[in-house]
């Protein structure tokens, strides 16, 4: 099954730990993942993709108090435009085949077992932090930035 938010997607509710087991998600708005009830409100850790396609910037926003959540597929869309806000943690393939934001004091943290592919094409901007306890991939996409971690091989 396919989910597809063309605004703003909220994640506020419940632990969805188990809820997320297989299909897409199409986020072509922004997204706010809360943490009013839980840590992992937004913890996409099964065979569920993730997929960033709007067609204007879209921001991601990640409450410091949702530490817990976890995208294991994820992709930025080619002609997506995506700005991270907080911490953001890809614990699975992360295909970025856009343009993809991290601001200065803003995280993406790309936990191990988890696999950043930067794609032909690509502009991947770090002037905040890119952990990479996983590994990177450049297949001809570009990275750049002030910040740490603004490399890939």
């Amino acid at each position: 099954p396919t989910l597809t938010v063309q605004g703003t997607a909220t994640w506020d509710g419940a632990d969805n730990n188990a809820d997320l087991q297989a299909g897409t998600i199409v986020l072509q708005g922004n997204v706010v993942v809360g943490a009013t009830n839980t840590v992992r409100t937004m913890n996409v850790y099964s065979n569920t993709l993730v997929r960033l396609s709007g067609g204007a910037a879209q921001t991601v926003t990640v409450s410091a108090g949702a530490p817990l959540q976890r995208w294991l597929n994820t992709e930025v869309s080619a002609g997506a435009n995506v700005t991270f806000n907080g911490t953001v943690h890809a614990a699975g393939a992360f295909s970025q085949m856009g343009t993809l934001t991290i601001p200065a004091g803003q995280t993406l943290v790309i936990d191990s077992g988890g696999v950043l592919t930067l794609f032909s094409g690509s502009l991947t901007t770090v002037n905040g932090t890119l952990t990479k306890t996983g590994t990177c991939t450049n297949s001809g996409g570009s990275i750049g930035g002030t910040g740490s971690g603004a490399s890939c091989p």
